[in-house]
């Protein structure tokens, strides 16, 4: 009786442990996502729009047929921004309203870098590149940019993560042509 006792105030005092040491990760992952909002949106409004992202909010200001009009023949290469701009506008053209899209879009990619992080390397990896993400002061500086690249930023570390999370199950058979197209793809978006 005294060992079922024994027993039973071990698995207790283990799941407290395992209990407390979740809450810990749980907070330690809250941790650089705050800092990552918390520092993209800090006097994100104080400086005027630059000429670049003027020129953005002019575009993302026109009717649809214009704009697409000026995005086939002279922006291609940020058309995907353009068109997200269009309708984000919609919240507004001043500084504060145009940089929170970009602003957004970093805070939304601490968790896949997290994710890739633990899935690799195990949790405090996960929990330590996501922190050095957040206090990155250039990827803080072009947070509070309206900016092509940066509401796409997060696509890389999602993208990624899914890598990661599929790497053992390719590993196991020969990948599939759409698998290896869906390959190049996220390579491409970690090179571009």
């Amino acid at each position: 009786l005294k060992a079922s006792h024994k027993f039973a105030g071990a698995a207790i005092a283990r799941s407290d442990q395992t209990e407390k040491r979740e809450s810990l990760t749980h907070f330690l992952l809250f941790l650089p996502l705050g800092l990552v909002a918390a520092l993209s949106f800090y006097a994100i409004a104080d400086k005027s729009l630059w000429l670049d992202e003027a020129f953005s909010v002019a575009l993302a200001r026109l009717g649809w047929s214009e704009m697409w009009r000026v995005i086939t023949e002279r922006e291609a290469n940020m058309g995907l921004y353009h068109v997200l701009l269009h309708y984000w506008a919609r919240l507004g053209t001043g500084e504060f309203a145009v940089r929170a899209l970009s602003a957004i879009a970093a805070t939304l990619s601490i968790a896949p870098v997290y994710g890739i992080g633990a899935r690799l390397f195990g949790v405090s990896t996960g929990i330590i590149a996501a922190l050095l993400l957040a206090l990155n002061a250039f990827f803080i500086q072009h947070a509070q940019e309206a900016k092509a690249p940066q509401p796409i930023v997060p696509s890389a570390p999602w993208g990624t993560l899914d890598l990661a999370k599929r790497r053992s199950e390719w590993l196991d058979r020969s990948p599939q042509p759409y698998q290896r197209l869906w390959l190049v793809l996220v390579y491409k978006g970690l090179v571009n």
